[in-house]
């Protein structure tokens, strides 16, 4: 789950602040020694705020011995049309510097966005390299940071943190449960732009990350959005090696392969699937065979909502 990703994301960054502090006097490192190492940022660098941690790429070129070390500075940018994105409000740098390994043509700087879930224009600042040590600095070495927003347009919205609620089957009834996920758009130019949301989990046992589908459409001419849980079969779900998890939805008594429509709420805040609600079936096979094995979880899915 993306919860899960982001703890790691954070205690990689931390190890990776705690690493380069200790290694700052150089004493166990092998530093470049030669003079053909160029240093440069791209011109521009465009992102959705929704994206948590991203890394902006720093190129180096040329024949090299050991590390080169570039150091950068944020700066407040307003580009035309924009507002400013501010440090520590709406990003954060886990470093502002980048030790770049002799075998690899670039290193990466990262940086953590915040969703603050505000409709805003596109938000930017500008990265500057301020000294390369072992290397030289070229060109470009600025670089223009756009944060795009997501609140204002109806597919990019649906992105981030929301709660499923409904009721799973055990021991001959119905309990009533609530779990979190994480819904993800694709970007511009991706197969399954304003076509497809996943999210994670659609199953909250702990044991397995089955990753759910919903098929949007936005009707332009009535502003209201659709949100289909697609139940397809075999999505990618996995216990292990011993199991592949498939996906399913009930109708007249048996298990099935379909769509169960979903409607976007006005203010895109909550999905909710009609009276009755989402059956979903997740059943469990012998890894990489067809050999049904039974079902892993039953349950009903009334909304998801944040």
């Amino acid at each position: 789950m993306k919860l899960n990703k982001l703890f790691a994301m954070l205690f990689i960054a931390t190890a990776a602040m705690f690493t380069t502090s200790c290694s700052d006097d150089g004493d166990d490192l092998t530093w470049n020694s030669g003079n053909d190492a160029v240093v440069s940022l791209p011109s521009e660098y465009v992102t959705k705020e929704t994206k948590g941690m991203i890394n902006i790429p720093v190129y180096c070129t040329g024949d090299r011995n050991g590390l080169v070390k570039v150091n950068v500075e944020v700066e407040d940018y307003v580009a035309p049309g924009c507002e400013a994105a501010v440090e520590d409000t709406h990003y954060r740098m886990t470093s502002k510097y980048v030790n770049i390994n002799p075998d690899n043509g670039e290193g990466y700087l990262e940086l953590i966005l915040v969703d603050d879930q505000i409709e805003n224009e596109t938000r930017t600042f500008k990265i500057n390299i301020t000294s390369v040590e072992h290397g030289t600095m070229g060109t470009p070495s600025t670089c223009i940071v756009k944060i795009k927003d997501n609140e204002s347009d109806p597919y990019d919205r649906m992105a981030g943190a929301w709660t499923v609620h409904g009721y799973y089957y055990s021991s001959g009834s119905w309990v009533e449960e609530e779990w979190g996920i994480q819904m993800d758009t694709y970007d511009e130019g991706e197969e399954g732009y304003y076509e497809m949301l996943e999210f994670t989990s659609l199953d909250d046992g702990g044991y397995i990350d089955v990753t759910g589908y919903l098929l949007f459409d936005y009707d332009e001419s009535t502003k209201k959005a659709t949100a289909d849980l697609y139940c397809g079969g075999y999505l990618g779900g996995t216990y292990g090696t011993y199991y592949d998890i498939y996906v399913y939805t009930v109708s007249g008594g048996y298990i099935t392969t379909g769509t169960i429509d979903g409607e976007v709420s006005s203010d895109g805040n909550t999905i909710t699937f009609g009276d009755e609600g989402a059956a979903v079936y997740l059943a469990a096979y012998t890894a990489g065979t067809s050999t049904f094995l039974g079902y892993w979880s039953y349950y009903i899915i009334d909304k998801i909502y944040r």
